[in-house]
């Protein structure tokens, strides 16, 4: 009698760093020595991809909210989320910063900035390093825009 088992590929990276050389060598048979290679910056290009590392339902991650801010809100977190990896907050938290103007320019995504880890209210909407915070900026600006301004 012969046994198997299904490993998918978010627990594949899970396991991955701590694996024997042996099921090592299985898992990029399976999975390909890229694919175990791959930043997070290149897994994550929107929400759905977040959804995807965090293996949370993308048509349901709204159940709940009433408004497009807390859509938008809703959004950011599961993005910062999956941008974290798990990781505990170092010493530094970074996050987007917007610059909101009534001209030509109008709302557009200037830096990230960085702040002492701490308790305070948003710590949920920021990550550990500049480029993953650059990274939010980019890919979330619509739903930063409603959750700073309350403005589509």
């Amino acid at each position: 009698m012969s046994k198997g088992f299904y490993i998918d590929e978010k627990n594949a990276r899970k396991f991955y760093p701590t694996a024997s050389p042996e099921l090592k060598a299985m898992l990029e048979e399976t999975f390909t020595k890229e694919f175990f290679s791959q930043d997070i910056l290149e897994r994550i290009n929107s929400v759905a991809d977040a959804c995807y590392e965090l293996g949370l339902d993308p048509e349901k991650i709204h159940e709940g909210c009433r408004d497009d801010y807390q859509r938008a809100t809703r959004d950011i977190e599961t993005v910062a989320t999956a941008l974290s990896e798990g990781a505990p907050y170092s010493k530094r938290i970074w996050y987007p910063w917007f610059y909101n103007q009534n001209s030509s320019s109008g709302f557009r995504f200037g830096d990230s900035r960085y702040d002492s880890a701490s308790s305070v209210v948003g710590a949920r909407l920021k990550v550990d390093s500049e480029a993953k915070s650059d990274h939010m900026a980019k890919i979330l600006e619509p739903q930063y825009r409603i959750y700073i301004t309350g403005e589509k």
